[in-house]
């Protein structure tokens, strides 16, 4: 998908931070998880709307993608594969909310130029700082954070984030699989 970046020199703005995400913030079924994703969409940082994509972990080819570009390939490939198998509201809620965060922190809590092995763990602590965790009740919390913190698989540099096969981290990390590897187009 092809987004406007956002120019380095100018700070993102609320309003433009959400409009960015505005479609894939309409998929979200459940108020209360709307909100949480709101003000976590407010707390990305700055680098998050216009640096490129690097995909590191899966050996991938470079497609010229800002980190925006590549969650909402991500974001529209989960949300395909959770329609076909007719995910309820509650699951689909928590794996596009991972979709949308899963890159949130990849470059660190501060800008750095190469990848932080440790990003996904990142949300959780970053989040909870700011006591979001409390908008939503604690299973969808840990259904969110847990599905970040897996989603990078047997690729992960950490072997504690390491998802079992199956279940919710494994669908994140085979959309970011397949969308880093271009063996799917998102239109």
């Amino acid at each position: 998908m092809q987004v406007e970046a956002v120019e380095h020199a100018v700070k993102t703005d609320q309003q433009t931070r959400r409009k960015i995400f505005e479609e894939e913030i309409d998929m979200i079924a459940h108020e209360e998880v709307k909100q949480f994703l709101l003000k976590a969409i407010d707390l990305l940082p700055e680098y998050f709307w216009y640096e490129k994509h690097i995909p590191t972990y899966y050996n991938a080819t470079d497609k010229n993608q800002t980190i925006v570009e590549h969650t909402k390939d991500v974001v529209a490939l989960v949300n395909e594969l959770l329609t076909a198998y007719d995910a309820s509201d509650i699951l689909r809620d928590i794996v596009l909310v991972a979709a949308i965060l899963h890159e949130g922190w990849v470059r660190g809590e501060i800008y750095s130029e190469s990848i932080d092995p440790f990003y996904p763990l990142y949300p959780r602590r970053m989040l909870s700082k700011k006591q979001y965790n409390l908008i939503v009740p604690e299973a969808i919390w840990r259904g969110i954070t847990d599905t970040i913190e897996g989603h990078l698989g047997e690729f992960s540099p950490n072997p504690k984030l390491n998802p079992p096969k199956g279940g919710p981290s494994y669908l994140l990390h085979l959309a970011d699989y397949l969308c880093d590897n271009r063996i799917v187009s998102i239109n």
